[in-house]
């Protein structure tokens, strides 16, 4: 009896150290685990806190817009760009040309009339990134409405090429999109000219016409230059 009183007690303290022990690996696990998320934690922070700097140098300040210049800067995938004239070379190895058309300083119209709302778009290039606009619409019997302003190409217009159809031959052609963002009010003008062709094309997305609807390419057609 008393043999048996002994191995009762001596198998009750071995359980509780064995459930002390897991207890404490169980606390310890935990505690790593906390002091693994917070290094991570430091980190990821770290990254983001650490930006590498980029690099512009322009040859002429004049022929971009400010805001370029300063959207370059934040492009942290590169380490470079060097701006001359009509193109740029980024990384000191890769070369990306400027918009082709419009022509600097060429004052362009392009006009377009799709179920009874005609559209005159005045462009002129200013510089290699930037056009000043002036858009007329006029609904016939209803309303009119006018904006003018100044649009520039994005800072990273060159990671992407973008494509549209010629509405009079079906042919792509490459274009450009000029963004003009003001508070709640956008104008993205786009513009480009198929190959062994004489005219310019241009797309409008618009919203805060007055009492014009919002116009999209999908209810709107290619202005054609005149």
């Amino acid at each position: 009896m008393i043999r048996f009183f002994i191995g009762s007690i001596f198998l009750l303290f071995l359980s509780c150290k064995m459930k002390n022990e897991s207890r404490n690996v169980s606390e310890k696990a935990s505690i790593d685990k906390i002091k693994a998320t917070s290094i991570l934690n430091d980190s990821v922070e770290n990254k983001q806190v650490i930006k590498k700097e980029v690099i512009v140098t322009v040859n002429n300040a004049s022929d971009y817009s400010e805001n370029f210049i300063s959207g370059l800067k934040e492009l942290h995938s590169y380490s470079e760009f060097k701006l001359i004239t009509n193109y740029m070379v980024i990384n000191k190895q890769d070369t990306v040309y400027f918009p082709a058309y419009p022509k600097i300083n060429k004052k362009v119209v392009l006009t377009a009339v799709k179920e009874g709302l005609a559209i005159a778009l005045t462009v002129q290039r200013i510089n290699q990134t930037s056009i000043k606009y002036k858009l007329e619409m006029v609904e016939f019997g209803k309303a009119n409405f006018k904006s003018e302003g100044i649009a520039e190409i994005s800072p990273a217009f060159f990671l992407e090429s973008k494509t549209a159809a010629n509405a009079l031959t079906g042919n792509l052609y490459v274009f450009n999109s000029f963004l003009d963002n003001n508070k709640d009010c956008n104008t993205e003008i786009t513009l480009g000219k198929e190959t062994n062709v004489n005219y310019l094309l241009a797309r409008i997305i618009k919203n805060c016409n007055g009492k014009i609807k919002d116009i999209n390419l999908d209810n709107y057609t290619s202005l054609i230059e005149k």
